[in-house]
């Protein structure tokens, strides 16, 4: 073997390492979000107070019969824990599931799409109230070990 090929492998393989651990602390990191990233869009009311505020209302009007007050989860699951089972958590899943509904295995569920009664921009609204109540949850320690929400939802 060429001895300059030698020497090289060893360097070759240490870049190999170390990319392949940035890439791994990239994916980690847009797991730990469940959104994000070069797959997901944005969405275009993240972080707007005003858009949060009507997310609220419109979550409150439209979904919280089924997924409980601040997305906490009741007959339908849990919005507001970062964890989407069936639909996927990045943005987009998200939209999709809110707009045109849930099936699983080419059936539908009882989620159906709200398309036709919500505007996009209600529906950004509501994505972004979920992601900004996620982020509160998480301030309050609401994940932590021991803690349970519906004992808390009790004492509000």
């Amino acid at each position: 073997m060429d001895s300059l090929f030698l020497r090289r492998t060893p360097l070759f393989l240490v870049c190999a390492v170390a990319a392949c651990l940035l890439l791994a602390q990239n994916t980690i990191a847009a797991e730990d979000l469940g959104y994000g990233g070069e797959d997901d869009i944005e969405n275009p009311l993240e972080g707007d107070a005003e858009a949060i505020e009507h997310g609220k209302e419109r979550y409150s009007a439209r979904c919280g019969f089924c997924h409980g007050s601040r997305g906490i989860g009741a007959k339908g699951p849990c919005l507001s824990c970062n964890k989407f089972k069936k639909g996927g958590g990045r943005n987009l899943d998200i939209y999709s599931v809110i707009a045109g509904g849930l099936t699983i295995n080419g059936r539908p569920t009882q989620m159906g799409g709200f398309s036709r009664t919500l505007s996009d921009d209600d529906i950004w609204s509501i994505i972004a109230y979920l992601r900004n109540e996620y982020k509160d949850r998480v301030a309050r320690g609401e994940f932590e070990e021991g803690y349970n929400p519906v004992v808390e939802e009790a004492q509000r």
